[in-house]
């Protein structure tokens, strides 16, 4: 997948690749790279190249497990999001009244985005859970499943673990589209299959918002990281000069004398 992405940044014209390596701190000489850190330094072609590259891999994947599980390798904030698209996609066949898998969801996308904690996250994929158990709707499985992808993303754990979660968030997302459509056992399952190709295009067609989710997460880690340097250099500071704490406005970059 790396492969593909950077030979469809490399098919843009020469000021995209300057630009490019500049935001990557790499030399004109030396072959396209992709580091996600870097994202909020994409251009704007930059970043639909990249997704144009993600949209053709999905649709290349078998099935939409395929795809997302692909994408999760090479960044799993990434993969989350899609995730949470795919568990979307099928809110419409839950109760218009059960708003609890809507906020699983929710819930999993603030997590990715940085704004609430794995706890707060947990909490709130919970209500979808419960709904799935009152209903046997799938479709609330699969916002369940969409905010254990985000969870377990920010867990440290292993590849393996998030290929499973990756089958059962599609897995439950499909389900529930073929519950709707088909009524017979056999044909169910043979609608799944067909569905699953069919989220194949839900994963491409969220891709350009995700790298702009996932750029803006960078962006706010790489000012959380400025902030947290400022404090402890102006801690460091105030303790080497007396009458530092009164001076309201100053820069980690420009010491005084």
């Amino acid at each position: 997948m790396l492969e593909k992405i950077t030979k469809a940044i490399a098919a843009l014209p020469a000021e995209q690749h300057r630009a490019w390596r500049e935001a990557h701190g790499s030399d004109e000489d030396s072959a396209l790279s992709l580091r996600w850190e870097t994202s909020p330094m994409w251009t704007p072609e930059h970043r639909d190249a990249v997704a144009a590259a993600i949209h053709d891999i999905c649709i290349g994947s078998k099935d939409a497990s395929e795809a997302l599980s692909s994408i999760a390798l090479i960044n799993r904030d990434l993969g989350a999001l899609l995730a949470c698209a795919i568990a979307r996609s099928v809110l419409h066949l839950v109760d218009e009244l059960d708003e609890r898998p809507r906020y699983a969801v929710e819930s999993a996308e603030l997590l990715i985005s940085g704004v609430i904690s794995r706890e707060e996250c947990q909490q709130g994929i919970r209500g979808a859970a419960t709904s799935y158990n009152q209903s046997f709707n799938n479709a609330a499985m699969a916002a369940y499943r969409a905010g254990a992808f985000s969870v377990l993303s920010r867990a440290g754990v292993s590849d393996f673990a998030m290929a499973a979660e990756v089958c059962l968030v599609t897995g439950s997302a499909a389900y529930a589209v073929a519950d709707k459509r088909c009524s017979n056992e056999r044909g169910n399952h043979m609608e799944m299959e067909k569905v699953m190709k069919e989220l194949r295009s839900v994963l491409g067609a969220a891709a350009r918002d995700a790298i702009d989710a996932v750029a803006a997460l960078h962006e706010r880690s790489k000012m959380a990281q400025n902030e947290l340097y400022c404090q402890q250099y102006y801690s460091e500071d105030a303790k080497c000069r007396p009458g530092a704490d009164l001076i309201l406005v100053r820069h980690p970059w420009s010491r005084r004398p």
